[in-house]
């Protein structure tokens, strides 16, 4: 039987795993990344350092092909290694760039795009920070035929995500390839024997959209932080209307949450402090929750490291302010 033939698109450093355990995971598997996408080498750090992405160093490690040009301009080069590589399908799992409708229909089997959200829930760039910020602890990783609208095409599987009440959205992502790839080999199998597959429309009704988090998102007000450490577990049992009071007004002062309540009408599960909490967890480590605070006529900005809740309330464990290092919280 011939072999499979895949492109793969993806830019980071979790979609690099994900493309470390197709390329060894081929053999067994009756299929070959013939080709590998990823972004152009971009300058990295203070010192801009021209830097190859995740996905590129992984391919070059295996001697897989790469395009690493630039679509808006080199898209004749993509098109024509495609054919040349008589490539069946692609699979996609953050390549960060939009991929056209032509570019898309020219592989047989179309591009299996990878979007860790229980589609059509969570559409966009940051579905895992989304699905945090907004309480979920369980959730899916979906597999779909890319179409040209965002995330939109019809789902060709899933897998469970469980979330859990307290890894930050930056850890979460990384288990998505070891979660993903049993089921990526059996989709492939199951091609090879038939080519037409079975998939099922999402309901475009029930669709909620992410999106990229700005540095102002992980703002919060100091006055109100340190209200919310100061209202502990118990009294907001006792005073249901502080919590409720307390709940609102952080939404409203957290334009993703704000944004998403105005648009959906859903708000983020848990009381006030369960709420930041899953906030924090969301924008860590970027941009992360912060402050600013006035010391000696200066106004500072303070940066939340590391926060958990321990028997049941809410504190501050590490913060950085401007120009210092991590220490310990001191502060709130």
């Amino acid at each position: 039987m011939r072999k499979l033939r895949i492109a793969y698109f993806g830019t980071p450093d979790y979609s690099a795993k994900l493309l470390n355990l197709l390329l060894h995971h081929q053999k067994e598997n009756n299929y070959e990344i013939v080709l590998v996408v990823t972004s152009a080498d971009a300058l990295v750090g203070r010192k801009q350092v021209l830097t190859k992405s995740p996905v590129k160093v992984v391919a070059e490690a295996h001697g897989a092909p790469i395009y690493d040009g630039d679509l808006r301009l080199d898209r004749a080069k993509l098109i024509n290694l495609i054919k040349e590589f008589d490539i069946d399908i692609a699979i996609l799992f953050a390549y960060g760039h939009i991929i056209k409708k032509d570019i898309i229909d020219l592989f047989k089997g179309g591009i299996w795009n990878i979007h860790p959200s229980d589609l059509p829930k969570y559409r966009g760039a940051s579905p895992i920070a989304y699905a945090v910020m907004m309480g979920e602890d369980s959730s899916k990783i979906s597999i779909m035929h890319m179409d040209e609208k965002m995330d939109h095409g019809p789902l060709i599987d899933q897998v469970d995500f469980v979330l859990g009440e307290y890894k930050l959205s930056s850890e979460l992502i990384f288990e998505v390839a070891d979660l993903i790839i049993p089921k990526l080999n059996d989709l492939i199998n199951n091609y090879q024997k038939d080519s037409q597959g079975i998939t099922h429309e999402q309901n475009h009704e029930n669709a909620t959209f992410t999106k990229l988090f700005t540095r102002d998102d992980g703002f919060i007000p100091e006055k109100l932080l340190r209200e919310i450490l100061n209202t502990n577990h118990e009294s907001q049992i006792i005073d249901k209307t502080l919590n409720t009071d307390l709940k609102n007004t952080l939404i409203e002062s957290l334009c993703p949450l704000k944004e998403y309540k105005d648009k959906y009408g859903i708000e983020p599960r848990g009381d006030v402090q369960k709420v930041l909490f899953n906030y924090f967890r969301a924008l860590s480590p970027w941009p992360g929750l912060w402050t600013t605070i006035t010391t000696q006529q200066r106004v500072r900005r303070v940066k939340i490291i590391k926060m958990e809740i321990r028997d049941g309330l809410l504190k501050i464990l590490e913060i950085q302010m401007d120009g210092e290092g991590v220490k310990k919280n001191n502060l709130f």
